[in-house]
């Protein structure tokens, strides 16, 4: 995926790209925390592969927004959406190649953690069915109908879950308000996983 309106920035920008807090790793570090050359704090995030390089959007937070990444008070990908987003590309040892300033309407948008991505799993919402018999008797939207026939099952469910199944665009951008009104309604319950 393609990102539009890269300006090129100087690649120290960033230092040598070294991680202060690993938050994620899988085949290295996918989340991270790092410094930049003003000794500013900054949040990685693995977006994908660009040829042989690895391609992270670099964002500059603070304490409060690490502090409410890992309370499960925000989302990544809420955490990741800031004024001045950056896209660093890394090679095999780790060294920056290029960076870009861009913004985030600019970023390959499927590349992005989905909404209500937590940073730890246990730190999700689950959401569960609570009365068939009950939403059978209740007049429900089609968005709300077609999350409810999803969650027949009786299991837990994500909202990233929930979200991947939801194909129409415009539910997947009202699905909080969904959720919502589903609850409001007693059909189905929420909690965080454990």
């Amino acid at each position: 995926m393609t990102t539009q309106n890269l300006i090129p920035k100087d690649k120290t920008l960033f230092g040598a790209f070294e991680p202060k807090d690993v938050l994620i790793w899988l085949d290295g570090p996918r989340t991270f925390t790092l410094l930049d050359q003003d000794g500013m704090l900054c949040l990685a995030h693995w977006l994908q592969e660009v040829g042989e390089l690895w391609q992270y959007v670099v964002v500059p937070v603070n304490e409060s927004i690490l502090r409410e990444l890992n309370n499960g008070d925000l989302s990544l990908r809420d955490a990741l959406n800031q004024p001045r987003v950056y896209l660093v590309n890394v090679n095999a040892d780790f060294a920056v190649e290029i960076v870009y300033l861009t913004s985030w309407e600019d970023l390959p948008q499927a590349a992005l953690p989905t909404p209500g991505t937590m940073i730890r799993r246990d730190l999700e919402l689950y959401f569960r069915i609570t009365s068939d018999e009950k939403a059978a008797a209740t007049g429900l939207t089609v968005n709300e109908q077609q999350i409810l026939d999803y969650m027949k099952d009786g299991q837990g469910h994500t909202l990233n879950d929930i979200t991947t199944i939801v194909v129409n665009a415009t539910l997947r951008s009202s699905i909080g308000r969904v959720l919502a009104s589903l609850r409001e309604k007693g059909l189905i319950e929420s909690g965080k996983l454990t």
